[in-house]
This record gives C-alpha cells, sequence and structure tokens, in this order.
C-alpha cells in the first residue's frame, strides 16, 4: 500500500472526479424528482396554497407562459438537491477525510449531524408554524374588507415558500455558530448572555426586515431567534467547557439535551398550529338515504353567493357546509366546526312539506356503497362548491319524458380574467345520457344572449341552460357526457343556488 502523499494535481483530479460524480447524482436525482413535479410544487407551497383556500381563494394565476414550466423546474431542483445531499455529503468526506486525524474524523460526523438537524429543525418550524400563520393572516388582512381581490401567482407563491424555507434553516444554525466561537475562545458563553438584550432589539428588526410588514409576521421570527439565541447560550457554555477542561461527555450531554428540548419546542408549535381538527369527509356527512348532495365553502364567492339566497340557516360560522336530500327529509351538515350547526332552523319557503329536518354533523354515510362512491365529489377539495344528483333525482331536475338512468356531479369554480366555471358532467345508462346530450345539444342551439327558449326554464336544469345563454362547450367522453358553462361569477353564482337549492327542493321527501 502506498500511503506517500498525494500531488497538488492528483488532488485536483480527485476533486475534479468527486464533483462530476456529485454533478451526475444531483442530474439524476433530478429528472426523478422532475416526474413528480407537480406533487413536489404542491407540497413545498401547501402551507400558502391552504392558507389561501381557507379565504376562498382556491387558484394561481401564471401571468406568463413559461412561469408555471419554469417553477416546476425549480421545484424539481429542491428536489433533487435533498435527493441527492447523501450522496453528495458523501463525495466531500471522501475527498476530505484522508486529510484528517482520527480524532478530527470523529469530530466531523456529529458537526454535520447537527448542522443538517438545526436546518432541518428551521425548515420544519417555518413549514408547520410560520408560514401557515403569517399566510392566513395576511389573506385574512387583504381580503377581508372584500374591496381588494387576491390573485396570487404561481412563481411567487413559490418563491415565497423557498426564501423563507432557506431564511430559517440557515437561521436556525446560530447555535452552532455560538458553540465553536465560544469553543476557539472568541466569545464566552457569560459575554454572550450579557448580550442578550441587545440581540432580542436585533431580533425584532431582523424580523421587519425579513417579513412582511405586519406585527405577526414580525413576532413569529423575532420570538423564535430570540429562543434560538438562548439556545445558542447553551452551546456556548459547552463550547466554553470543551476548551477549557475537555470534558467531552458533559459537552455532548448538553448539547444533546438543549437540542432535543428545543426540538420538541418546535414540535409542539407545529402540532398546536396544525393539530388534528374535526374534518370528517363530505360524503360522511350526507344523510342516509339521500339521492342529492351538495357542498359549498362559505369563505369562497360562489358558496358565499349561495349562502345569501334567502335563507339565514346557510349563514354558518364554518369552513364548510353539506345540503342532502331523499325522500326522507332534508339535512344540513355543518363542518369545521361542529358548533355552527343551525338546529332546526331551516327554512320553509323551498320545503316541500313540513316535515322536521335533521342537523347533522358527522352524520352517517349511506349503507349502500354504490350511493356512497356517487358522493365522492363531495370531498373534493380543490372546488368551493361541488355536488351530486343521482338517478333518481336527476330524473325530477331534467325536463319531462327524458329516461331515466343517468345521474350528474357538478362543480363550480372562479378561473382567470374575472370569469367563473360551472361543470355538469353526466353518467350512467348509456341511453339516458345520449337522451340527455342531445336535449343539451338542442337547447344549445336555440339559445342566444338576449333571447329565451319558450319553456325551458320550467325544469331546473333548463333553467341553468337558460342563464348559460348557449355559451357552453359540450365533451363527449367513453362514459360520461361534460357540459361546461363558463360565464361571470354574478351569474355562476345564481346556477349554482339554482342547483343547491332548487335540488334539495325537487328531490327531497313529497309530503305525507
Amino acid at each position: 500500500m502506498n500511503d506517500r502523499p498525494m500531488a497538488f494535481t492528483e488532488h485536483l483530479g480527485e476533486l475534479r472526479d468527486r464533483l462530476l460524480k456529485s454533478v451526475v447524482a444531483i442530474t439524476v436525482a433530478f429528472f426523478v424528482a422532475y416526474a413528480y413535479h407537480e406533487e413536489l410544487f404542491r407540497f413545498l407551497a401547501a402551507p400558502i396554497i391552504e392558507g389561501l383556500r381557507a379565504h376562498g381563494v382556491y387558484k394561481l394565476q401564471a401571468l406568463q407562459v413559461t412561469e408555471a414550466i419554469v417553477v416546476y423546474l425549480e421545484a424539481s431542483m429542491v428536489g433533487a438537491v435533498v435527493l441527492a445531499v447523501p450522496y453528495v455529503f458523501y463525495q466531500i468526506w471522501a475527498f476530505i477525510a484522508p486529510g484528517l486525524k482520527e480524532r478530527e474524523r470523529g469530530a466531523v460526523l456529529p458537526v454535520v449531524g447537527l448542522i443538517s438537524a438545526f436546518f432541518l429543525l428551521g425548515v420544519a418550524f417555518c413549514y408547520y408554524v410560520f408560514l401557515p400563520m403569517v399566510v392566513d393572516f395576511l389573506v385574512d388582512f387583504t381580503v377581508g374588507t372584500g374591496d381588494i381581490a387576491l390573485l396570487p401567482t404561481v412563481e411567487k407563491t413559490f418563491s415565497l415558500t423557498a426564501t423563507f424555507l432557506l431564511i430559517f434553516g440557515l437561521v436556525f444554525e446560530m447555535p452552532l455558530i455560538m458553540f465553536f466561537v465560544s469553543a476557539v475562545g472568541l466569545v464566552s458563553s457569560t459575554a454572550f448572555l450579557k448580550f442578550s438584550r441587545y440581540f432580542i432589539v436585533v431580533a425584532f428588526i431582523v424580523g421587519a426586515i425579513f417579513t412582511p410588514p405586519d406585527p405577526l409576521s414580525q413576532l413569529l421570527m423575532a420570538v423564535p431567534l430570540c429562543a434560538l439565541y438562548f439556545v445558542g447560550v447553551a452551546f456556548a457554555w459547552a463550547g466554553g467547557a470543551l476548551r477549557r477542561s475537555g470534558e467531552r461527555g458533559l459537552a455532548k450531554a448538553v448539547v444533546v439535551g438543549v437540542f432535543l428540548l428545543f426540538a420538541m419546542a418546535v414540535a409542539l408549535a407545529g402540532w398546536l398550529w396544525n393539530r388534528p381538527t374535526d374534518r370528517p369527509s363530505s360524503r360522511a356527512a350526507v344523510t342516509a338515504g339521500a339521492t342529492f348532495a351538495a357542498r359549498a365553502d362559505p369563505a369562497s364567492r360562489l358558496g358565499r353567493a349561495i349562502a345569501e339566497r334567502r335563507t339565514a340557516a346557510m349563514e354558518l360560522d364554518a369552513k364548510g357546509w353539506v345540503l342532502s336530500a331523499g325522500p326522507d327529509g332534508i339535512a344540513w351538515a355543518a363542518m369545521e366546526p361542529q358548533s355552527a350547526c343551525p338546529g332546526d332552523d331551516l327554512p320553509s319557503w323551498y320545503l316541500p312539506t313540513t316535515l322536521p329536518s335533521r342537523c347533522l354533523v358527522n352524520g352517517a354515510a349511506p349503507g349502500d356503497a354504490k350511493v356512497d362512491e356517487a358522493f365522492a365529489v363531495l370531498d373534493d377539495r380543490d372546488r368551493p362548491v361541488s355536488g351530486a344528483a343521482l338517478p333518481d333525482c336527476l330524473a325530477l331536475l331534467g325536463p319531462a319524458g327524458l329516461p331515466t338512468g343517468a345521474g350528474m356531479t357538478f362543480r363550480a369554480e372562479e378561473g382567470p380574467a374575472g370569469l367563473a366555471t360551472v361543470t355538469l358532467r353526466f353518467e350512467g345508462d348509456a341511453g339516458a345520457r345520449a337522451a340527455l346530450t342531445d336535449w343539451v345539444a338542442r337547447s344549445r342551439e336555440r339559445l342566444s344572449p338576449g333571447r329565451g327558449v319558450s319553456g325551458l326554464e320550467e325544469s331546473l336544469l333548463g333553467s341553468v341552460l337558460a342563464w348559460s345563454e348557449g355559451d357552453l362547450d359540450i365533451a363527449m367522453e367513453e362514459d360520461a357526457t361534460v357540459v361546461s358553462i363558463t360565464t361571470t361569477p354574478a351569474r355562476a353564482a345564481r346556477m349554482v343556488a339554482r342547483l343547491a337549492l332548487g335540488g334539495a327542493a325537487a328531490c327531497g321527501p313529497k309530503g305525507p
């Protein structure tokens, strides 16, 4: 075995090989990550997207045709770096390890582990605590008055998330910096402790500079910085003890103990903000025996528009509600929180009988598996309004004389350029579906702006088509017909209100 020192050119050659292997690893990881680019983007942007949806904002905007692909590439690169980091670290270690003494080698791995652990703690705190709190506050502040429309872009959403994750990851390295500074004798833990009163002021200044201009954001950055500083003071004491007496066991115990306590505090903060809430399946809240159900998010403009249609019972202090109807009755299910359930105060103007209504929270799911699957559309959290009508119900919503056997699902969402889209999807018996498709196509040919069609508004579906004024698309799929109506939000609100309230009235009980 040749233990001679390597020449400078040999070191450069090995460095080149190590770098090349690292680049190849990142490249391969990039292609793997890009296969899941949409999932990666959704995961990284989830704190912002969830905060937006909590206030009825369901769509991100793309201002340039290249904006989405650029963001997906950036998200894939982030994923590639995360995947390739272990291998890259190995290449770095393989390059520097031969030049280190045995004692130095034993110190490198714990240091790298602590650096990685603190960075991940910072990222976790930002992802699970800071971003959700700040986004919720800022979105509510922006749209709360109703005078400002929030149009977040894909690029800004991703850059905001990535920037704050990186900032918090780096900031959380402060205790380690203080440890090394004290270990080499530059600053003692006592000096750090005396400086703490000034650091608190610095922390709030840093919070004001690097966060949006609101007190909550500054607190959410300044308070963890202060906590980090005092964790760093404990680390500095451990570093000083290690330098003075070489008490490695005591220093390790202090470092590990303080780190674990701090990690537990971060985990507790994340759990408290994201603690499991009673968020039942909307499908499971449909009353047994129902043939019609609709779900809406009152924070959205479309969901709120339904609530404003002549009924106080729908003015719920809840993040969502489900209205379901069948031969046995009509029921509400208030979602998140349960206390928003309006009781038996359902309006009587659309109820066909005086049968007592039921107010459900976590109501029993339909017993028929086929019925349960038919209402799966209610769990579509990507749109503010969704619903379904089973074949027996749809036969009551369409024009008389059409064959029965087809069911319908519907969704509504706001899109770009201030427009909204209502989508009707007919599935089931091929003959009934073909008859419905032919009726929709003939109605479209007869409709035009400002001109109605005699008799069309006599049925619920006919009134929805009439309000489209013929501006609708019909798409034929293998087992379904999809009707898409793009219109103004105000007109879309009329459509979904008619579908939700009228559908419940038509498919509810028919009297004694």
